[in-house]
């Protein structure tokens, strides 16, 4: 795995403001509250970290969540994020396939590193990134992972229901 050191020059370059609207969404467990998470590993978190993975779109999300029929998709409420900007970052830096990697490949512990320089030196509670799986089939889609703070819950009123 390479290790990459994000600066403080490139958290000014690359933090963006995402207005993020209902056409971002997530899928949902409907067996837990709609604001619970998934302690787990993934890409962007390590077990017992809290982590939402949301996607921009329903082809995205579907794509990104294998058993998404079993689930309820909701899409995001209105809200501005600002979040590390990892798509254009990794690709100014050359290494945008490193972060396209699957788990077996390594592509977990580098998304991981990155989060937790984002998180624990810089405080920021989100990072945008491509999708894994539409990259894997030669299509493309992005991701927002929203790492908060201390590990607190978003509200309950950040997804809404899709009637």
């Amino acid at each position: 795995m390479s290790d990459y050191n994000i600066t403080l020059e490139d958290i000014k370059k690359y933090t963006i403001q995402i207005d993020v609207t209902a056409d971002w969404v997530a899928s949902r467990d409907p067996d837990y509250p709609v604001n619970s998470v998934s302690l787990k590993e993934n890409r962007f978190n390590q077990n017992g970290e809290t982590a939402y993975y949301i996607a921009s779109g329903s082809p995205t999300m579907k794509a990104e969540v294998p058993n998404w029929q079993d689930r309820i998709t909701y899409p995001c409420s209105p809200s501005t994020i600002h979040a590390f900007n990892l798509v254009q970052w990794s690709e100014d830096k050359g290494c945008r396939e490193d972060f396209l990697q699957s788990k077996a490949d390594g592509g977990y512990g580098l998304c991981q590193q990155v989060a937790n320089q984002l998180t624990g030196a810089y405080g920021l509670s989100g990072i945008l990134y491509n999708s894994y799986q539409r990259h894997s089939v030669g299509e493309t889609g992005t991701c927002l992972v929203i790492l908060p703070p201390s590990g607190i819950l978003v509200e309950e009123t950040f997804f809404i229901k899709d009637h």
